[in-house]
């Protein structure tokens, strides 16, 4: 993840790694194509400290990375759902929303298409997206994350299969 984050330094984290305030989990999923790592995404869930009952924590969507010759095939499509299913099944009953900081349009889209809200912020570079379980249905938002991944595996599968379109004119 370290080496995908370093061809993206603009990208921030919000996670803090200072194990005197560790509250919680940090973890990072990757894609892998021909041996080589393609695509990574980090998340980390952490306690609400002012939240006295369950559920008292919160996830969030930290970085997804995509190497340039991989985009638009839907990789970040299927690091998020897959981030998702993972927080829901694992984590559900302890989670009350779910957060990303978008900081790329595509990524904005992928969340708005699933249900999460926009708060932006003026003074922010990105795009904040979540979504709380107060106000969706946990449930169902499992069933249409189970959905909208398998639908977004089958369809990186078959683009990876399309031949590569020859060079045009120069």
């Amino acid at each position: 993840f370290a080496q995908a984050h370093r061809r993206e330094p603009h990208l921030g984290s919000s996670y803090n790694d200072d194990p005197q305030q560790k509250n919680g989990l940090f973890d990072v999923l990757g894609l892998h194509y021909n041996g080589a790592q393609v695509a990574s995404l980090s998340f980390f869930i952490e306690k609400n400290k002012m939240k006295r009952q369950e559920p008292n924590h919160f996830a969030r969507i930290d970085i997804v990375i995509v190497e340039k010759e991989f985009r638009r095939l839907g990789l970040g499509k299927i690091l998020v759902f897959t981030a998702i299913k993972y927080l829901l099944d694992r984590w559900g009953a302890r989670i009350y929303s779910i957060s990303c900081l978008a900081a790329h349009d595509a990524m904005a889209k992928i969340l708005d298409d699933i249900g999460f809200h926009t708060e932006q912020r003026p003074d922010e570079d990105f795009i904040r997206k979540t979504i709380t379980f107060s106000e969706v249905d946990q449930d169902e938002f499992s069933t249409l994350i189970d959905t909208q991944l398998e639908g977004s595996i089958q369809l990186v599968k078959y683009r990876l299969r399309q031949p590569e379109p020859a060079p045009g004119p120069l």
